[in-house]
């Protein structure tokens, strides 16, 4: 079982290092459109990223929605006190995908959400 899962660490290492190396332009120099070569490393590569990201984001939505609660009570059920914590909380990038990475302007990485914005 030991070797299984340190082939799988290599793996996945290998993966996320080859993958940018992988990635290129659409053959007629256009970055934003990969070749399917390029499609297939940023592919890999936001696998591997997802491998860290996707748990750390949740964490980060937990510790949120329990720090929100808090919060909330607290203040005595003010709604602006729980969706100013909420919403960068569970807001934003949930998963890494290949654009965000080659088309980063109209698909950023948003790990917290935007700011709330009370109507009162």
């Amino acid at each position: 079982m030991g070797r299984r899962m340190m082939a799988t660490r290599v793996a996945v290492l290998v993966l996320v290092l080859a993958g940018p190396a992988l990635a290129s332009s659409d053959g007629f120099g256009n970055p934003n459109r990969p070749g399917t070569a390029g499609k297939l490393g940023w592919g890999l590569a936001s696998v591997g990223t997802n491998l860290f990201y996707m748990p750390a984001k949740m964490l980060y939505a937990l510790g949120g929605g329990l720090v929100g609660l808090l919060g909330w009570g607290f203040t005595g059920g003010d709604d602006n006190v729980l969706y100013g914590i909420l919403d960068p909380a569970f807001g934003g990038t949930w998963a890494v995908t290949p654009e965000n990475f080659w088309d980063s302007d109209n698909h950023p990485i948003m790990f917290s959400g935007p700011s709330f914005d009370p109507k009162n």
